[in-house]
C-alpha cells in the first residue's frame, strides 16, 4: 500500500493503516466524529481491488444513506481512475442494506414462496394507504364495535389505529417475533395484534407487496432456505457496513449470515452517534461484535482532523458526564496535531428567554460571519433542532428572511403551505363543489380548506387568471352534466391537473427550475396514489364516482397527510443549497459537517425511547442489553454528542427557556458555563471555501437515454422533477408480453424435458397479468388481452430454433466510464455455436421509420459494446424481434452493426449523458407528432 499511500500524497495514521491493510477475518473499526472513516473505507476496498485482486463482484459494502452509497461508489472509482488501474468498479455492491435486499430478492422471484416478478415496494404514505384499503380484512378477528376503542381494545380511531399498527408490525417484522408467538401468549391485545399481523402478512403476498421490514425478512427467509442460501452465501467474499450502531437485530443476521463461509467481514461505527433506536436499531450490534468473532482485530479511529480543539474537548466532557456501563467503548476523541487550527475562543452560548429573541441573535451572529468575510457562504452554517416541524423552525426562518438571508429548510412538513398545492387543492375543490363543512370532525383541516378556497378566489378576479378562471367553470359545469346525464369522461384527476399547466399560475411554476415544479411532482405521484388505493381500475371520472371522489380525497386522503405533515421536495444528492442556511434535525446532520454549527432550542424535552420495545419485551429473541431506567439518558447524550461533532471552526448552543427540565440539564450546565458569542473572539478567523464533489451516477440506455433523445422536455419533467405519468395502459401490454416471454424464455434456459404447453404458458400470463393490474391499477379489454397472449403464444411455437440457442435472458449489465456508469438490460442472446447474436423483443408491430430504426441500431451497437467490454463476447449481428407482427418473415429484423456503430453510439450515449448532467433540456426540435399527442404536458407545451 506504501506506493499507494505515496501517490495519493496521504500518509495514514497508525490505526487508518491497520483498517486499510486488515483485510482477512472480521475487523472491527471504531471510528469516532472526523476521524478519516470514509477513507478508510476507500482505500481498504481499493486495496482488496488492486493489491489482493478481489473481484468487484466479491465485495459488498452497506451504507446507511443512499447519498452515502453513491459517494462512496464516486469515491473508490475515481481513487482507482487516479491511480491507474484498469479496474471496472461498477460491480461492487454498495447499497444501503434495504437498497441491497431489494437488488437480491428480484433475482430470486421465481423461488421465493412470497413474492412475484414486479414486486411492489410501500414506502411509508403506500403502507398507510395499504392497511386502509384492507382495513376490515385486517382487523377483521380483532375490532369490536361494543368495545369504547373497537380496535384491539386499544384504538378507537381508524386512522391512530393504522398509526399504530405501522409501528407494531414493522417491528414484530424487525425482531422475527411470529403471528403464532402472539395469538397463543395469554394477552388479549396480542392475540388480536398476532391476527391482524397475520393478515397483514398474507394480504402483501396475496398482492404481491413488500414494506420496508419485509424486504429484510424476506431475504433472511432466502438466506434459510436449502435450495438459496449456499448461492447467496458464496455470493460475498468481502463485506463491509458503515453505521453498524444504528443497525437492528435482523440486519445483524442477514449480515452475518451472508459472510459465514469467510468471516471477512469489517463493520465500521460509533455507539457514541446511534441515534436510530425509534427504527429498530441497537448498539449492542456494534459493542457485542467481538463476542460473535472472538478472534477480530480492533481499530480505533480516534484522531479527529474535523474540528477545533475547544469543541473536542466540549464534547468529549459532555460524554464522560455520564456513567455508562457497558453502554460504551471507553474512547477519547483526539485533535490531529498536523491540522491543529488556530488558538481562538470556538464554542459560545446564546441565552435568551423567548425563542424570537434567540432567533434573532442567532440571525444577526450569521449575517455578521458573512459582512466580516468570516465565511464565504451561507451554506456553511447550519442550525440543529431537535424538530423541524414549524412551532421549532418558523422563528428562524423568519429571523433569517428579515436580514434578506434565505434558509433551507425541507422536513419542516410544510408541504401544504406552498401556494402551488394550495391552488390545486383550492382548484379540484372548485370543480367538485366540496363542502368543506364534511370536516367538522378535524377543525384546523376545516380552516384549511377555508384559507386556500379563499385564495383561489382572489387569485381568479385578476385579469390575467382569467383564463384559468373561464376553464374552471367549464369544468364545473361539465362534471355536474355529466352526473346529471350519467356519462362517463376519458379523463382522471391527474389529467385534470396536467390540463391546469396550460394557464397560469402554474405554467410560470414549470418554466421556473424553482421547488414549486418539484413539489407539483410530488402531487402528481400523490394523486397516483390516491387513483390506486381509492378508486382502484375505475380512475377515469364518471357519473358514479364524481360524487365520491371529493369526499375520498378530502375527508380521507389529504385530510390525513396533512395531520401527519408531509414534506417538501428535498433533492438527496444536493443536501446543501448554495447561500442557504441549513435548517435541519440532528438525524438529517448525521455524516455532515459544517464550519459554523448552531445548536439550538437546547431547552426542548427528550422524548422517550424504546416504549415499543418494552412492551414486546417477552417475545424478543434477546434480553434487554442496556438499562432500562438509562436507555432515555443514553439517547438524549448521544443525539447531542452527534450535534455538537458536526461542527469544524464555530459551535453555538443557544437555548430559550429560563427553567431547564432535567432531561436537559447536562446541556444545561455546559451553556451556562460558556461565554456569551463576542465578536472580537471570531473576528480573525477565515474559514476556507470547500468544493463540491461531483458524484458519478448511473445512467440507463432505456430510461435515461432514449427518453431524453425522444424528448429532453419531457425526461426533465418525468425523470428530474419527478412527475407520474397519467396513463399507463400501454406499458401494461408491453410488460405483460415481456414478462411472460422472459418465463418462456427462462423455462428453456433450465434444461426442461418436459415440452411447454399453452396451458403452462397461459398460467404465466394470468399470474403476471394479476401481478400487473393490481400495481398499474390498469387493465386490457378483453380482445387486447388475448392478442397480448396471442404474440407470446406465436413466439414459443414458431422460434423453437432461435429459444433452444438463447444463452442469458433479461441480462442487467453495467460498466464504468470515466464520468459515470452506465448500465441496461438485454432481452437475448443467441449463442450459435460461439456465434453470438443479440434479439431486442418489441411488443409492437414492425417499425418503418427510419429515424426509430437507427436509434434501435445505436441501442443495439451500445449493448454490443457493453457486453465486448464486459465479458469479451463479440457480436456477431443483431435483431430486433416484433411480436406484433402478422407473420415469423415480418417479426424479425436483422439489423447489422458495423464498427462505425459502435463508436457513433458510444458518443451519442457521452453526449446525452452529459446534456442530462449539464441540465439541458430546452426542446430545439420537436418530437414526433405521436409522443406529444400522448405526453401529459402537451397543455403546458402546447406545440402541436
Amino acid at each position: 500500500m506504501n506506493d499507494i499511500y505515496n501517490l495519493l500524497d496521504f500518509k495514514p495514521n497508525k490505526e487508518q493503516q491497520k483498517a486499510i491493510e486488515t483485510t482477512e477475518g472480521p475487523l472491527l473499526m471504531i471510528a469516532g466524529p472526523g476521524s478519516g472513516k470514509t477513507q478508510s473505507l476507500i482505500l481498504r476496498t481499493v486495496n482488496l481491488l488492486a493489491n489482493k485482486k478481489v473481484p468487484a463482484k466479491d465485495i459488498l459494502v452497506c451504507t446507511f444513506t443512499e447519498k452515502a452509497a453513491l459517494q462512496l461508489k464516486t469515491r473508490i472509482a475515481n481513487m482507482i481512475d487516479n491511480l491507474d488501474y484498469k479496474i471496472d468498479t461498477s460491480d461492487i455492491m454498495i447499497n444501503t442494506i434495504h437498497g441491497f435486499c431489494n437488488e437480491i430478492l428480484r433475482e430470486f422471484t421465481d423461488v421465493h414462496p412470497h413474492l412475484d416478478r414486479g414486486f411492489e415496494v410501500l414506502d411509508e404514505v403506500m403502507q398507510k394507504f395499504f392497511i386502509n384499503d384492507n382495513f376490515k380484512k385486517i382487523l377483521r378477528d380483532s375490532t369490536d364495535e361494543s368495545r369504547r376503542k373497537k380496535y384491539l381494545n386499544k384504538w378507537k380511531y381508524k386512522w391512530r389505529t393504522i398509526e399504530g399498527l405501522i409501528k407494531y408490525f414493522n417491528k414484530l417484522t424487525q425482531e422475527l417475533i411470529s403471528p403464532e408467538e402472539l395469538v397463543f401468549s395469554g394477552d388479549k391485545f396480542f392475540e388480536e395484534l398476532g391476527y391482524a399481523y397475520q393478515n397483514y402478512r398474507d394480504l402483501l403476498s396475496e398482492k404481491n407487496y413488500v414494506d420496508f421490514a419485509f424486504l429484510q425478512y424476506y431475504l433472511n427467509d432466502l438466506l434459510e432456505n436449502k435450495k438459496t442460501e449456499e448461492e447467496l452465501k458464496n455470493r460475498f467474499k468481502y463485506i463491509m457496513v458503515d453505521e453498524f450502531q444504528d443497525t437492528n437485530y435482523i440486519q445483524e443476521k442477514i449480515i452475518y449470515k451472508l459472510i459465514e463461509k469467510t468471516n471477512n467481514i469489517c463493520v465500521v461505527g460509533d455507539e457514541d452517534q446511534s441515534l436510530y433506536r425509534f427504527r429498530g436499531a441497537t448498539v449492542r450490534n456494534l459493542l457485542e461484535f467481538p463476542k460473535h468473532f472472538p478472534e477480530a482485530e480492533k481499530v480505533n479511529l480516534t484522531i479527529n482532523y474535523r474540528s477545533h480543539q475547544q469543541i473536542i474537548d466540549i464534547y468529549n466532557r459532555f460524554m464522560k458526564s455520564l456513567k455508562w456501563g457497558n453502554a460504551r467503548f471507553n474512547k477519547t476523541i483526539k485533535p490531529c496535531r498536523q491540522n491543529r487550527m488556530p488558538l481562538y475562543n470556538s464554542v459560545f452560548k446564546i441565552d435568551e428567554f423567548d425563542k424570537e429573541r434567540q432567533a434573532k441573535k442567532v440571525a444577526n451572529f450569521i449575517e455578521d460571519l458573512k459582512t466580516r468575510e468570516v465565511i464565504n457562504d451561507y451554506s456553511e452554517v447550519a442550525i440543529l433542532i431537535d424538530s423541524v416541524k414549524g412551532k421549532y423552525s418558523d422563528s428562524f426562518i423568519n429571523a433569517l428572511g428579515n436580514k434578506g438571508i434565505r434558509s433551507n429548510c425541507p422536513r419542516a412538513k410544510n408541504y401544504f403551505n406552498y401556494e402551488e398545492i394550495r391552488y390545486i387543492l383550492a382548484s379540484f375543490i372548485y370543480i367538485f363543489k366540496f363542502d368543506k363543512e364534511t370536516v367538522s370532525y378535524a377543525n384546523d383541516w376545516r380552516l384549511y380548506l377555508e384559507e386556500i378556497k379563499a385564495e383561489l378566489t382572489e387569485l381568479l378576479k385578476k385579469d390575467k387568471y382569467s383564463n384559468f378562471s373561464n376553464w374552471l367553470e367549464q369544468k364545473k359545469a361539465y362534471y355536474k352534466e355529466i352526473v346529471e346525464k350519467k356519462e362517463t369522461t376519458d379523463e382522471n384527476l391527474l389529467d385534470l391537473m396536467y390540463q391546469m399547466f396550460e394557464f397560469e399560475p402554474f405554467k410560470r411554476y414549470l418554466d421556473d427550475n424553482s421547488l414549486s415544479k418539484y413539489n407539483l411532482g410530488i402531487m402528481s405521484d400523490l394523486l397516483a396514489k390516491f387513483n390506486k388505493f381509492y378508486l382502484k381500475e375505475s380512475q377515469i371520472i364518471t357519473f358514479r364516482n364524481a360524487e365520491y371522489i371529493p369526499q375520498r380525497l378530502f375527508q380521507s386522503f389529504f385530510y390525513v397527510l396533512h395531520r401527519t405533515g408531509l414534506n417538501e421536495y428535498e433533492d438527496r444528492e444536493k443536501i446543501l443549497i448554495k447561500n442557504h442556511v441549513s435548517i435541519m434535525t440532528i438525524h438529517q446532520a448525521k455524516g455532515l459537517e459544517f464550519p459554523v454549527v448552531i445548536v439550538s432550542n437546547l431547552g426542548k424535552r427528550t422524548m422517550q425511547s424504546g416504549k415499543l420495545d418494552k412492551k414486546l419485551k417477552e417475545f424478543k429473541h434477546r434480553d434487554s442489553f442496556e438499562a432500562e431506567h438509562k436507555i432515555n439518558d443514553f439517547d438524549y447524550m448521544r443525539k447531542y454528542y452527534v450535534a455538537f461533532s458536526r461542527a469544524e471552526n464555530f459551535l453555538v448552543l443557544s437555548k430559550y427557556r429560563k427553567n431547564a427540565n432535567p432531561k436537559v440539564r447536562p446541556v444545561y450546565n455546559m451553556v451556562k458555563n460558556l461565554e456569551e458569542i463576542e465578536k472580537n473572539d471570531w473576528n480573525q478567523v477565515k474559514i476556507h471555501a470547500k468544493e463540491n464533489s461531483k458524484l458519478k451516477k448511473q445512467y440507463s440506455l432505456t430510461t435515461d437515454v432514449l427518453v431524453y433523445d425522444t424528448c429532453p422536455r419531457q425526461y426533465n419533467f418525468y425523470k428530474e422533477s419527478g412527475f407520474t405519468s397519467s396513463r399507463r395502459g400501454g406499458a401494461l401490454f408491453g410488460s405483460l408480453v415481456h414478462e411472460t416471454i422472459e418465463d418462456v424464455n427462462k423455462y428453456y434456459l433450465k434444461d426442461n424435458s418436459e415440452e411447454l404447453s399453452d396451458d403452462k404458458v397461459q398460467g404465466w400470463f394470468e399470474n403476471n397479468y394479476d401481478n400487473l393490474r393490481e400495481h398499474m391499477q390498469q387493465s386490457l379489454a378483453p380482445n387486447i388481452k388475448k392478442e397480448a397472449l396471442n404474440q407470446i403464444i406465436r413466439y414459443y411455437k414458431n422460434n423453437q430454433d432461435l429459444i433452444g440457442k438463447i444463452s442469458e435472458s433479461e441480462l442487467n449489465i453495467s460498466i464504468e466510464k470515466p464520468d459515470y456508469f452506465i448500465s441496461g438490460k438485454i432481452d437475448i442472446i443467441i449463442d450459435d455455436d460461439g456465434k453470438y447474436k443479440l434479439v431486442d423483443l418489441k411488443a409492437t408491430k414492425p417499425e418503418e421509420s427510419e429515424e426509430k430504426l437507427e436509434q434501435y441500431r445505436l441501442q443495439l451497437a451500445t449493448y454490443a459494446n457493453l457486453l465486448k467490454d464486459k465479458h469479451g463476447i463479440d457480436i456477431e449481428n443483431a435483431m430486433i424481434y416484433y411480436t406484433g407482427a402478422k407473420n415469423q418473415k415480418e417479426a424479425k429484423m436483422n439489423i447489422s452493426i458495423e464498427d462505425k456503430d459502435f463508436q457513433k453510439a458510444n458518443d451519442k450515449f457521452d453526449n446525452i449523458v452529459r446534456k442530462i448532467k449539464n441540465e439541458e433540456f430546452i426542446l430545439k426540435n420537436l418530437p414526433p407528432k405521436k409522443i406529444c399527442s400522448e405526453c401529459d404536458f402537451r397543455f403546458f407545451c402546447n406545440q402541436y
